[in-house]
C-alpha cells in the first residue's frame, strides 16, 4: 500500500512539475514573441517606481506633441490668413496714394477689399475662429452695407455713422471675443505658445491693426455714397495714414507686417519644441526597454530547456502509468 501511495505522490509531482514547466515555457514563448518581460519573470520589482515615471513622462509627452500638431497646423492658417488681410490692406493703401483722387473709384476698391477682409477674418480652424478665442459659431466680423443691420450704437457698431442712430453708411460689427489665453496651447510644463490672432483683444472699442484697417475701409467706402456724398482730400489723407499704421504699426499698435513676423518666430519656436520632445521621447522610450526589455538568446535557451525537461517529465509520467503489480512487489 505504501508503495502505491508513493507512486501516487510521485505522480502528483511529477504533473504538477509539468504543469510548471508549461506556464514558464508559455510565458516564455509569449515574451520571445512582444519582446517584453512579464512582471513574475522579469524582476521588475526594484524598477517599478521608474517604469511607473517613465510611462507617465511618455503620456505626457505624446499630449504635448498633440498639442504641437494643432499648434503648427493653426499658426500655420494664421499665417496665411495674416498674408491675405495685408494683401487687401496694402492694395487699398496704394490706392489712396493716386492722384489726382478717384473718389468714385477708391470706393469701389474699398467695398471689394471690405467683403475681402471680412471673408478673410472669419476664417476658421474647425470651429474656432482664427481670429477670436472663444469664437465657436458664427462670423468673428459682420460687414453692414448701407441700410442693413441694427441701428448703429457707436460701441458694438463702426463706421462712419455708427455715432448716431442711423445706418446710411458701410459699417462693421466685432464678434469675436476671446483673451490671449484663450488663442495659447500648452506645449510643454512651462510653455504656452499663441497660435492666432485676436481680431479685438480687449473691449469693443480698443483699436489694434485689424480696427485701423476696417475704419479705413469703410470709410472710404461711404465715398460717393448718401453717407458721404462730397468726400475730401483730407478724408483720404486720414484713411491712408489708419491703413499705413495697420500695417506698419505705431507706438501703441502693432502692425500686421509685425505680427507676421511673430508668427514667423512662433513656428520657429515651436519646431524647437518639437525637437526637445521627440529627443525626450526616445530617451524615455529606451529607458523602458532597458526596464522591460528581454535578452532574447537567454530566452531561447531557457525554451529549450523547459522543453527538454517537460519531455522527461511526460516520459517519466508514462512510466509511472505503465507500472504493474509485480513492480510494487519488487
Amino acid at each position: 500500500m505504501s508503495s502505491r501511495v508513493g507512486s501516487a505522490t510521485q505522480q502528483a509531482l511529477l504533473l504538477a512539475r509539468i504543469q510548471e514547466v508549461q506556464a514558464r515555457l508559455t510565458t516564455s514563448q509569449g515574451q520571445l514573441s512582444d519582446g517584453l518581460r512579464t512582471d513574475k519573470f522579469s524582476g521588475l520589482g526594484v524598477n517599478t517606481t521608474k517604469f511607473l515615471d517613465l510611462t507617465l513622462d511618455l503620456e505626457k509627452t505624446d499630449t504635448y506633441l498633440d498639442n504641437i500638431r494643432v499648434a503648427k497646423d493653426r499658426i500655420k492658417l494664421t499665417d496665411q490668413l495674416l498674408g491675405g488681410i495685408n494683401d487687401v490692406t496694402r492694395d487699398l493703401y496704394g490706392v489712396t496714394l493716386a492722384t489726382p483722387a478717384d473718389y468714385a473709384g477708391l470706393a469701389v476698391s474699398a467695398r471689394g477689399n471690405l467683403i475681402s477682409f471680412a471673408a478673410l477674418a472669419n476664417e476658421k480652424d474647425g470651429t474656432r475662429s482664427l481670429m477670436g478665442g472663444t469664437n465657436v459659431s458664427g462670423p468673428a466680423v459682420v460687414i453692414y452695407e448701407p441700410g442693413t443691420g441694427p441701428v448703429a450704437d457707436g460701441v458694438t457698431v463702426f463706421g462712419s455713422t455708427a455715432a448716431g442712430a442711423t445706418n446710411t453708411g458701410y459699417r462693421y460689427q466685432i464678434l469675436a471675443t476671446g483673451t490671449d489665453t484663450d488663442t495659447a496651447i500648452q506645449l510643454d510644463e512651462s510653455s504656452r505658445v499663441q497660435t492666432q490672432v485676436n481680431l479685438n483683444p480687449a473691449a469693443p472699442a480698443t483699436q489694434n491693426a485689424f480696427t485701423m484697417a476696417l475704419d479705413a475701409l469703410v470709410n472710404l467706402a461711404d465715398f460717393t455714397s448718401a453717407a458721404n456724398p462730397n468726400p475730401t482730400d483730407a478724408e483720404i489723407v486720414t484713411a491712408r495714414d489708419s491703413l499705413r499704421v495697420a500695417l506698419n504699426g505705431s507706438t501703441t499698435i502693432t502692425g500686421m507686417d509685425a505680427l507676421r513676423t511673430q508668427a514667423s518666430a512662433r513656428a520657429t519656436t515651436v519646431d524647437a519644441i518639437e525637437s526637445n520632445h521627440n529627443n525626450f521621447k526616445k530617451y524615455v522610450e529606451d529607458s523602458l526597454t532597458s526596464i522591460q526589455g528581454i535578452d532574447t538568446a537567454e530566452i531561447a535557451a531557457q525554451i529549450t530547456l523547459d522543453q527538454t525537461r517537460l519531455q522527461a517529465s511526460y516520459s517519466a509520467l508514462a512510466r509511472l502509468n505503465q507500472l504493474t503489480l509485480l513492480d510494487y512487489l519488487r
